[in-house]
């Protein structure tokens, strides 16, 4: 069948029309495809339409521009999964407190309850500053003062612990004057100080628990009394030399001289010598100088050797005495080194009675502990003494 320049409708129901039916002149993309004198049928103009449709696509994959990973190919975008290393429990770093497992699906990462560390205080007195939410332990040898943080949110939980060792007597401030029951009673032994800071009344409380350990009689490695006839290997360089410290039976110790000096100028002078086991040892002694106040006076010297010097000036300068009045009477080993003896105990004065003074001595340390009396060169007053009543050396518990 031939189409004349009609329309296919007025010629022909369209049910009539095959592939190959002859068509008029038909122009596609400006071009002439048949002519009167070239016949074309459908089908032909179906292959031209396909075949230009095939140019456009071609034209247009090449002027787009395909990401990473993406291909355009045979007019079909298509875009590639990149294969590479997966997420396993190797390559992953886990931080405190984090493991990181996998089975054969799944890389597990799990976090523990978290450890809090105790922190260890080496102040053993002054003041000692506390944060909220910490656990602490300390040793107290002097008179200390704990400060308690200012809290500024309370809406979370603030506490402090505190596990407490005093060793000696001492005065005691906790850092508040709110408790948890009766205010406690700090003697010398082992607690557990507990604070809370109350966010109703926005004021820290403290609490306090004895703790009681098992303990024999403090054991006492030297005890030296009258009529020191024990350990007497330790006095053979107190009781000997040029100037002696004699047992005198009238007042039971162990007193600088044979006789009174009642003299300007004197020295008596003596150590002793002691290593300390591998346990914290305590150097108790009870002792007094019954002299001119403030000018004659009775000492005990620690250090490392047997030089006792005071800044550089031994017991028999002019100066020691001086050296005694304006030093500084320590309760522990802080300050003392090879070079440096200090002062651990010292008396002066109209004195009838001993007093006691206590010393924290390092472990396993060979210490010399120097008995002095000296004499500044002014006058004599009183007996003109010094008296050692008692001296030990002690391991004050298990």
């Amino acid at each position: 069948m031939e189409l004349q320049g009609k329309k296919i409708n007025e010629l022909i129901s369209i049910s009539q029309i095959t592939n190959e039916t002859v068509l008029p002149v038909v122009y596609i993309n400006g071009q002439t495809v048949n002519s009167s004198a070239n016949k074309i049928t459908i089908q032909q103009v179906s292959d031209k339409v396909s075949e230009n449709m095939t140019d456009i696509l071609s034209t247009k994959q090449d002027v787009l521009t395909a990401g990473e990973n993406i291909t355009i190919q045979n007019n079909v975008i298509s875009a590639n999964v990149p294969q590479g290393n997966f997420l396993t429990a190797d390559n992953i770093q886990a931080g405190q407190g984090i493991t990181v497992t996998e089975d054969s699906d799944d890389v597990i990462i799990s976090a523990a309850e978290p450890e809090q560390s105790i922190i260890n205080i080496t102040s053993t007195s002054g003041t000692i500053n506390l944060e909220s939410n910490k656990i602490y332990k300390v040793e107290l040898d002097g008179d200390t003062t704990f400060s308690l943080p200012s809290i500024t949110d309370n809406t979370k939980l603030n506490q402090i612990f505190l596990q407490l060792q005093v060793n000696q007597s001492i005065n005691l401030n906790l850092g508040t004057d709110n408790y948890m029951g009766q205010q406690p009673e700090i003697l010398t032994g082992t607690y557990n100080i507990y604070y809370e800071y109350d966010a109703n009344n926005e004021i820290w409380f403290a609490g306090s628990v004895t703790k009681t350990i098992f303990q024999r009689e403090p054991s006492r490695l030297i005890w030296l009394y009258y009529p020191f006839t024990t350990y007497p290997d330790y006095l053979t360089n107190v009781t000997g030399g040029s100037y002696p410290f004699v047992i005198d039976s009238t007042t039971e110790s162990l007193m600088s001289g044979s006789t009174s000096y009642n003299v300007s100028n004197g020295l008596s002078w003596g150590y002793l010598s002691f290593t300390t086991p591998n346990y914290n040892t305590l150097l108790e002694i009870k002792a007094y100088a019954n002299s001119e106040q403030n000018y004659d006076f009775g000492a005990c010297i620690l250090s490392l050797s047997t030089d006792a010097s005071l800044d550089g000036q031994d017991p028999t300068s002019s100066s020691y005495a001086g050296k005694i009045k304006n030093g500084t009477v320590y309760n522990n080993t802080s300050q003392l080194s090879a070079n440096n003896p200090i002062i651990v105990f010292r008396s002066s004065g109209d004195n009838a009675q001993p007093s006691t003074a206590y010393v924290t001595l390092a472990r396993s340390t060979t210490y010399y502990l120097h008995l002095i009396y000296k004499k500044d060169g002014s006058s004599d007053r009183n007996a003109d003494r010094f008296y050692i009543k008692e001296l030990s050396f002690t391991i004050p518990q298990n």
